[in-house]
């Protein structure tokens, strides 16, 4: 059970890093592409709120894609770190490459990518690869 509790806490740390609660919404060109391929398909669906269901569920999986995490996809970390840092509203990951703007290595060292590959490891897809709640309270981003 703690591995889904996991997630929720690398969902909720990724929202605040963004600044914004829809972090798992796609853009329009997505979402056109996605609802013309379930169109398509609209044969194998027995009812309206089954379609539905299922669009809410490609455009969830399709968000996660964009952060290179998702089911059948191994973690794409550099990917994913990538993604984060274009969408920080604060830049904290171009702050990384100037050590003159911190006051210590520890403060320098939550805008790392240590920090990063710890919130990825929150939202792996796989709820075995995930840490556990011991694991992630003794992460170097908690110890400061």
């Amino acid at each position: 059970m703690h591995a889904f509790d996991m997630w929720s806490l690398g969902v909720v740390a990724l929202e605040m890093l963004a600044g914004t609660s829809r972090i798992f919404e796609v853009d329009s060109r997505a979402r056109a592409r996605i609802d013309q391929r379930t169109n398509r398909e609209s044969h194998l669906y027995s009812n309206e709120d089954e379609k539905t269901k299922l669009l809410e569920f490609r455009y969830f999986i399709k968000a996660l894609e964009h952060f290179g995490i998702g089911p059948g996809m191994k973690c794409n970390r550099q990917l994913f770190n990538q993604t984060i840092r274009k969408i920080d509203p604060f830049k904290t990951g171009t702050y990384f490459n100037d050590a003159s703007l911190f006051l210590n290595h520890n403060e320098m060292m939550l805008f790392g990518d240590t920090e990063l590959d710890f919130l990825s490891s929150l939202l792996s897809w796989s709820p075995f690869k995930r840490p556990t709640p011991t694991q992630a309270l003794d992460h170097p981003y908690f110890a400061l």
